[in-house]
């Protein structure tokens, strides 16, 4: 028997309890949510932050619910994102009150090695897990199962 067999079906579906920080790549600028022009300091116009268009704020929805996912199925303060699309990035930082983006990175030379290995180097603190939630005792546990909705006092 082989170590690895390829399975007959695949299950694509996300293990939301699993991420830790999830990766967003576009290969076209025009389907993301955040701009990836890197600034230019001779052009008059402005780089756009935000994508305003349909594509856009769809991509931006995607987004949000992969992150919503992950905050209920994990007991998350926050969570970091990376967005990459051809040589430049951004880095988010989500959490339930709303997301703050990075100005565009340019990824040429290491760049983009360096910020994943910051990333991975970080504490489960730093990196958003809520050292503030514990397993449920035996004790607790049983009291759990004690619930009786009847009882006034635990409505």
């Amino acid at each position: 028997m082989a170590l690895f067999q390829k399975p007959d079906t695949v299950d694509a579906n996300n293990v939301w309890a699993w991420m830790v920080s999830p990766v967003d790549v576009v290969s076209d600028e025009a389907s993301a949510g955040f701009g990836f022009a890197l600034p230019d300091e001779t052009a008059k116009e402005q780089v756009h932050f935000l994508m305003d268009t349909d594509a856009g704020r769809h991509a931006r929805r995607q987004l949000e619910e992969c992150i919503s996912e992950m905050l209920l199925h994990q007991h998350r303060v926050h969570i970091f994102m990376l967005h990459i699309s051809q040589s430049a990035a951004r880095v988010s930082r989500w959490d339930r009150a709303g997301c703050v983006v990075s100005e565009v990175v340019d990824l040429k030379g290491r760049l983009l090695d360096d910020i994943v290995f910051r990333l991975a180097h970080l504490s489960q603190a730093d990196i958003g897990f809520d050292d503030g939630a514990k397993l449920a005792s035996p004790a607790q546990i049983e009291k759990l199962r004690q619930y009786r909705p009847e009882n006034e006092y635990l409505k």
